[in-house]
């Protein structure tokens, strides 16, 4: 009788750390999936307000990029700086602005000229400081 018990409870506890193990990777599983949706939403949203930017013919410089993205870091409590620079992100809005099919060509190239401009800008702007750090 006591071998029976025994077993029972063997089994119970070999049944219950297995529902546990499962239940922390589902766990991690969905906290992980929940990360990725906040910074894949936090990347859009930065997108939105640079295209907006471009589109009110506002100037947009890299600082302002920069400020924009760390403000949406902390609001959606992820990091983007290792998946999007501000040139990365200038030239995600070209093509988004290129494939808009609600804008006339005429209004594509004057917003790519913009965005290809301010590129220049960054990267003419990265140069003239690494050659004074030189």
């Amino acid at each position: 009788m006591n071998t029976i018990s025994d077993f029972w409870m063997i089994l119970v506890s070999m049944i219950s750390f297995i529902v546990n193990c499962l239940s922390h990777i589902l766990k991690k599983r969905n906290f992980a999936s929940a990360k990725t949706e906040r910074t894949r939403q936090a990347r859009k949203d930065l997108l939105n307000f640079i295209e907006s930017y471009i589109i009110n013919k506002q100037k947009i410089s890299e600082e302002t990029i920069y400020n924009l993205r760390a403000a949406l870091e902390r609001e959606y409590q992820v990091s983007l700086e290792d998946i999007c620079t501000p040139i990365e992100l200038l030239q995600d809005v070209e093509l988004r602005i290129q494939k808009s099919m609600h804008l006339s060509n005429v209004q594509k190239k004057e917003y790519i000229y913009q965005i290809e401009k301010i590129i220049a800008d960054i990267k003419k702007q990265h140069n003239v400081q690494k050659s004074s750090k030189e």
